[in-house]
């Protein structure tokens, strides 16, 4: 039986939080439901009985961001450089960019939650949503890819209402409100179902579908024919 499997990863530093297994809750059955309607009846087959599945990392959440020896002349530097970013209205420069080490917040996150779960890229049986209670530096990547997602602790804070931790430079804390997150849980989910982003965007006819755009207006948004059919064929849809 195929399902995906919903974790929700608290750092050493951070105790669980009751609330975010319950908004994550209410989350992946919202998208559950939705798809649902988009596709005349199949969806995705959440995990029982536990939805949404818990365990606590082994390193703090800086960690996951900066290496531990990182010098203080190292971490001087970047914070004068988010600074000169923030004059730039959040324009990032390649320097700033090569100090925050893209693609550690992944790569470490990950590893820990594989070894924890036992999950893996591509997984046949399972396609995993990970939410860590834990934001990346500015310009490090999370999204989803290859049977795998992983969001960051602005995904266990939204959906119960709390105000954002700020990732980049000039980028609002306010809120949007719970539609938003579950357009984002189900957009990572179907790049982890195989999904790309719309041919085209942006600027094409589809900007406003789930796979661009269409995740911040949740659930005014869509998925097109052959999304639906990629998602159908993946074997992780049922009646």
């Amino acid at each position: 039986m195929k399902i995906v499997r919903v974790v929700y990863l608290s750092p050493s530093d951070h105790e669980l939080v009751p609330a975010y297994i319950s908004g994550l809750e209410r989350v992946a059955q919202t998208f559950q439901t939705w798809l649902a309607e988009q596709a005349g009846g199949p969806t995705i087959r959440l995990h029982e009985p536990e939805i949404v599945e818990w365990y606590s990392l082994p390193h703090t959440s800086s960690f996951y961001q900066c290496p531990p020896k990182e010098s203080l002349k190292q971490k001087q530097r970047r914070a004068e450089l988010r600074t000169r970013s923030e004059s730039r209205n959040g324009a990032l420069n390649d320097e700033l960019r090569q100090l925050c080490d893209q693609e550690r917040f992944w790569e470490m996150v990950l590893e820990d939650a594989f070894a924890l779960t036992g999950a893996c890229f591509d997984d046949p049986e399972n396609r995993w949503v990970f939410n860590v209670d834990a934001e990346p530096l500015c310009g490090q990547v999370i999204g989803g890819t290859s049977g795998v997602a992983l969001n960051g602790s602005n995904d266990l804070r939204g959906p119960i209402g709390l105000p954002l931790l700020l990732d980049c430079p000039c980028e609002p804390t306010q809120n949007p409100g719970f539609g938003r997150w579950v357009g984002g849980f189900g957009h990572e989910l179907g790049h982890a179902l195989g999904l790309p982003h719309p041919e085209g965007s942006p600027g094409g006819s589809h900007d406003g579908s789930l796979m661009y755009l269409g995740y911040l207006t949740f659930p005014e948004t869509y998925l097109q024919p052959y999304e639906l059919a990629i998602l159908k064929a993946s074997g992780f849809l049922s009646e």
